[in-house]
């Protein structure tokens, strides 16, 4: 259909007049245009009223990453995209890169506004094999009762088969079937259509006789092929709505409020009078709680609650409930609570002046090109329209950067609240998780009917034994087993039936306030600020539930958040939700009180096996060095006699959630925990319930009769006790081989050392049937889908891979690995740390890539936050158990490879790039010095120092060194350990300690004292030392005595001392820009000319003042002809020209360096010197 027509001429522009009761729906095809995408962004922040829902056809790749405000976003991967990665793990990472995966939407999709969560879910045609990239469904509840479906169509290159989407549920009276079709019929196009598809005449024949009604206006112009040409269009974006829903639909119309769609598709706007199911959402402000009223408050109930006897347990039951239910009500009446979902819209970003004067050109463009008739004037026009919407982009873009850098260069990083943006700055840019919680698929393969089956599919998945009531079993002591009497520990091992003094007090100071509450609604926040009062009652319920070994009933409720998995294919399935359990803040500080005395039982009488780690005493670096030494070992044999090693790492399924209750129990009995405390146990155990809850959907109570709760302090303990026999039952019972076994909570793996591949596999099985037999009564399984195989081979060896597997039924083919993670760390089977390496450059760019937003060099976070960033989060994550895998010596083989140190000097550079805002090509070592942080080489020493001598005359050092100089099983010389690199490392941390004990001349008693404090300290000054010595180095080398001509003489930077932190000092209160400029002109490394011509041999060094002089920051603060005059302001204030003094002293470094970002015309700081122009004209407007 075409003729030269406008929206305002036809009067099918703009939208009704909608209000809360009104359900308003947009549709708009996108094109894969992100331009389109942003624009609509923009403006769905600010436009009134309120859309409810976006049905989108055709988004861009960016569809899940951009985010969208106040709106979710329901889209379905199509498919996934990976950078191409070569065999070698290096190659990728050489340039410090980071690997990306790129999620490509399907070609529908849907923005939901998050007042509507919980009243919606979402629905993918999975089954239709044609139509499941092209076509969704929403289900939405509605306030009357009624539920309604969307189904949102794209009908890319006729993609749809209408014969299979036309069915009785998309038909349906309460249906809407809306989006691009690309069918022309002359019921809706007009009769210029004069030969309309057969699909078309399929649509509108289904449609009428079920007596659908069209909304959209015969000929609305929905689609513009062409700008140069906006008389030509078609009708083909529609909207139906079901025969039960015709009377309350308005007619569908172009919402021309969105700047950006003048040509291709244009939003359609459709409303329905059907109110919708708004959930605003409340959450709890507590930064700005009146702490003496909420005090004041909280203190006359609790003495009005008093401290009652409580004589039975019924009276215990009755007092927790009043002390919660006070603590919850002063909540109540003291917190401020926010709305979370308002529909108040965000001011209007074109109240900045630049993007208001990009509109109005906009627009008045746009008003001629549809007052043009089609011709060359039309054309010409068209192009005005193009240039005139890329600038209100960009001023759009420059608007929202401004204000977001003017909020990071205000209180936006000010104290903690730099780790709370660079937390969240870590979500940006990546593919959102969809917040809707799927129809959970059966065991069966059939799909629940509902959200509250795909709990009950759940509920079952997580947990065998369950029930919907309340049977009110209380579990008992069971009684002793006479067999296990000689075995048992000692008897007499008692813990006092009493609270002890500061118990409690210890508790609560280490509570964490950003912390959800549990089903009591009792936040830790609230505990924290009125802890003083509370701390006595809880004390008095403590006692007393001790007194009767009795838990409150009121605290055994939980409440189980599913979260999805990342990466995951299919949530369908509910291995791909994570539950995490809300439990009671004060029933979590009555559990750590149980906890502490029942691990401290555990490891006083030798209950806990020596190789269970993650406790106190036993780290993840002790548990791979307890790993990793025999495999060491075994390549210390000769060839002849050399012994082969193989690791199986196991995986237990749902290890908390399937543990026999009685059997704990039993075992707590045996090993001879006080009865009390077993009784106390055992009611925590019993009568427990949880109700789970995805996104705004929540479950029924259940109670789960197994298992001990995820979320407890005290659940780890009570399962390391109960499998703790599986790491004795790991033991090889062959004579010719060996093996170890170690669990870090419920990770347990095996190493079993032969003289063959095969007798390892043999030994495996073995031990897997006899750990299988004796955990599967026990509610212990064990998922061989998920376990790993590795065979550790000599580094270097020519020999062929082994190809062996255990045969463990259920074991799967690709379960051999050359590297697996192991605690966090990459292990590969050759040793050489090169996959480890490579997944903290990506790990650790990955995240400087998301902190990159949050400074620049010129804007944002100034130095002293970034450093910190960067010691306590990128640092850490390179250092991670470097222990282990950074053996330094050079007189020990299989040490740690230059290669791979050089790959983490690159990424620790890319790091202080950052942290400074310097040049690239700035020296590593200036930045080090500058910054006063030792090289990452040093740091890595260091920390492996520090964990040596701590340990080295342990218990467990001494029994590592042990098993390293046995003989193996069936050999009778042990191997030659002097090039065992924990055997090199252990040897040079004893020689440290024992020169230490030997300079610190104090008795016995006081080196055991002060033993660790003098050994740490002298570790911290030998890397200072040695720090120093590369600093000194740099500078003999390269620093005085610079091969750059240009540069000789111009770096303050260079000829300080290591210990001197100038920089740090003269930055200390000033701007980002300043500090910027100020680390570039100490250094050299700066945008002018005879630093340029370093790089650059065409760019001519010297000045062009006409002098003979080299352009250099020295050159151009003291002695330029040009910036005489501009230089006697600035001299007045400084009182000298001494370019080292004016970058060594705080208060003529802030004068320099602005007067530098002023008047040295240096492109980098354009919008720091339009700020200091705007700011000093000002000042001056005021002194007028």
């Amino acid at each position: 259909m075409t003729g030269h027509v406008s929206f305002a001429d036809c009067g099918i522009c703009g939208s009704d007049a909608c209000h809360d009761a009104d359900l308003v729906i947009v549709q708009v095809n996108l094109k894969r245009a992100n331009n389109r995408h942003q624009d609509l962004l923009h403006y769905l922040k600010i436009l009134q009223p309120l859309i409810d829902i976006v049905a989108i056809q055709d988004p861009p790749p960016e569809f899940g990453i951009r985010k969208s405000g106040d709106y979710d976003v329901v889209y379905h991967v199509s498919s996934k995209v990976l950078d191409d990665q070569s065999g070698d793990p290096l190659a990728s990472s050489r340039s410090c890169d980071v690997n990306h995966e790129m999620l490509v939407p399907a070609a529908v999709g849907f923005y939901v506004h998050r007042r509507l969560r919980g009243s919606y879910e979402c629905f993918w045609w999975d089954d239709d094999v044609q139509n499941h990239e092209h076509v969704v469904t929403l289900g939405l509840d509605t306030a009357t009762g009624r539920r309604i479906e969307i189904h949102n169509v794209y009908n890319r290159n006729n993609a749809v088969n209408f014969q299979t989407l036309l069915s009785p549920s998309t038909l349906d009276p309460h249906s809407i079937l809306l989006g691009d079709f690309n069918l022309h019929h002359p019921n809706w196009g007009g009769p210029g259509v004069t030969a309309p598809e057969p699909d078309a005449i399929y649509l509108n024949d289904e449609t009428q006789r079920h007596n659908m009604r069209l909304t959209t206006p015969v000929g609305l112009p929905t689609f513009h092929p062409s700008m140069y040409d906006l008389g030509r269009f078609f009708t083909i974006d529609l909207c139906w709505v079901g025969e039960g829903l015709a009377t309350l639909a308005s007619q569908s119309k172009i919402l021309d409020q969105v700047r950006g769609f003048v040509s291709d598709h244009h939003p359609i706007q459709t409303v329905l009078h059907l109110p919708p199911i708004y959930d605003d959402g409340e959450w709890q402000d507590w930064p700005r709680v009146n702490v003496k009223a909420f005090n004041r408050t909280l203190r006359q109930r609790l003495n009005k609650l008093g401290f009652p006897t409580c004589e039975t347990t019924a009276c215990v039951e009755q007092y927790a409930k009043d002390l919660v239910g006070v603590i919850v009500k002063t909540i109540s009446d003291h917190v401020p609570v926010v709305t979370r979902n308002s529909s108040t819209r965000k001011s209007d970003p074109a109240a900045d002046i630049e993007v208001q004067q990009a509109c109005e050109e906009e627009d008045r463009a746009v008003s001629a090109l549809w007052d043009a008739s089609p011709g060359p004037e039309s054309r010409e026009l068209a192009r005005v329209v193009q240039d005139t919407q890329s600038v209100r982009r960009k001023a759009e873009r420059q608007a929202g950067s401004r204000s977001y850098r003017r909020h990071l260069d205000g209180r936006g990083t000010r104290g903690r609240r730099i780790f709370r943006i660079a937390k969240r700055a870590m979500t940006w840019g990546k593919h959102r998780q969809s917040h809707l919680f799927p129809r959970l698929k059966n065991p069966d393969g059939t799909e629940s009917a509902d959200v509250k089956e795909s709990f009950k599919t759940y509920a079952h998945h997580m947990c065998d034994d369950i029930e919907w009531e309340d049977d009110g079993y209380e579990h008992g002591v069971p009684p002793l087993d006479a067999s296990s009497l000689p075995d048992r520990p000692n008897p007499e091992c008692s813990s006092p039936q009493r609270l002890l003094e500061g118990e409690i007090d210890l508790i609560m100071d280490a509570l964490g306030c950003r912390k959800s509450p549990g089903p009591d609604n009792v936040h830790n926040r609230a505990l924290k600020i009125g802890r003083k009062i509370i701390q006595p009652h809880i004390e008095h319920l403590m006692r007393a539930s001790i007194q009767h070994s009795y838990y409150p009933l009121i605290f055994r409720k939980g409440i189980t958040v599913l979260v999805p998995k990342p990466r995951r294919d299919d949530y369908s399935l509910p291995s791909s939700w994570r539950p995490i359990t809300l439990l009671s803040s004060i029933g979590k500080i009555m559990e750590r009180v149980i906890t502490d005395r029942l691990t401290q039982l555990a490891v006083a009488h030798g209950c806990i096996p020596e190789t269970q780690f993650g406790r106190k005493g036993a780290s993840t670096v002790d548990a791979l060095e307890y790993l990793l030494d025999p495999v060491y070992k075994a390549w210390c044999t000769d060839k002849q006699r050399r012994i082969y090693s193989t690791l199986l790492g196991l995986d237990v399924k749902g290890a908390y959630d399937h543990v026999d209750r009685k059997k704990l129990l039993a075992k707590l009995v045996e090993i001879g925990v006080p009865e009390w405390m077993i009784k106390w146990i055992a009611s925590f155990l019993s009568r427990r319930s949880v109700n789970f809850r995805a996104g705004s959907h929540s479950s029924d109570t259940v109670w789960l009769k197994e298992g001990v709760p995820q979320g407890s302090p005290l659940s780890p303990i009570l399962f390391i006790l109960s499998a703790a026999e599986i790491l004795e039952l790991a033991r090889s019972d062959d004579p010719s081989a060996a093996s170890i076994s170690f669990a870090y909570s419920d990770d347990i793996d095996i190493l079993v050392q032969s003289k063959s591949w095969q007798k390892n596999c043999d030994v495996l099985v073995r031990i897997h049937e006899t750990i299988n037999t004796w955990s599967r009564p026990r509610g212990i399984h064990f998922d061989p889908s998920k376990y790993a195989v590795m065979h550790f081979r000599i580094r270097g060896s020519q020999d062929p891979r082994c190809t062996l597997l255990p045969q463990i039924p259920g074991l799967p083919a690709d379960c051999l690995k050359r590297q697996m993670r192991v605690l966090g760390v990459k292990v590969d089977d050759e040793l050489t740390w090169k996959y480890h390496v490579v997944d903290i450059v990506s790990n650790v760019m990955t995240k400087l890539h998301s902190y990159r937003r949050l400074s620049g060099p010129t804007w944002g976070a100034k130095v002293d936050k970034t450093k910190r960033l960067y010691v306590t989060s990128l640092r850490s994550m390179i250092s991670y158990a470097c222990p282990v895998w950074y053996v330094r010596p050079e007189d020990c083989r299989w040490r740690f490879q230059a290669t791979l140190m050089k790959l983490l000097e690159r990424l620790e550079y890319q790091c202080l790039l950052w942290v400074s805002g310097a040049m690239r090509g700035t020296p590593a070592m200036v930045l080090l010095k500058e910054l006063q942080i030792e090289p990452i080489s040093v740091h890595l020493q260091k920390l492996a120092m520090r964990h040596r001598v701590r340990k080295v005359d342990t218990p467990a050092a001494k029994a590592l060194e042990a098993v390293r100089y046995s003989v193996f099983p069936g050999r009778t010389v042990p191997p030659n350990v002097k090039l065992h690199p924990f055997e090199v490392a252990y040897n040079f941390a004893k020689n440290t300690v024992a020169d230490v004990r030997k300079r610190s001349g104090v008795d016995d008693a006081t080196w055991l004292r002060e033993r660790r404090d003098r050994i740490v300290e002298f570790v911290d000054d030998l890397a200072k030392q040695e720090t120093v010595k590369l600093w000194q180095k740099y500078q003999r080398t390269r620093g005085l005595f610079t091969n750059e001509p240009t540069l000789r003489r111009t770096k303050p930077a260079v000829v300080e001392d290591w210990d001197k932190s100038t920089f740090l000092r003269c930055i200390k209160d000033v701007s980002r820009a300043k500090s910027t400029m100020l680390i570039q002109l100490r250094s050299g490394r700066i945008s002018l000319r005879a630093y340029q011509a370093s790089i650059d041999s065409r760019i001519p060094a010297g000045c062009d003042c006409g002098s003979t002089r080299l352009q250099t920051a020295e050159h151009m603060l003291c002695h330029c002809p040009k910036l005489q005059e501009l230089r006697n302001e600035r001299m007045s204030q400084l009182r000298h020209n001494n370019f080292y003094c004016m970058l060594s002293k705080p208060e003529d470094a802030s004068i320099a360096t602005e007067w530098a970002i002023l008047y040295l015309d240096i492109e980098q700081f354009d919008r720091p010197r339009a700020e200091l122009e705007e700011a000093k004209r000002k000042q001056k407007a005021r002194s007028e």
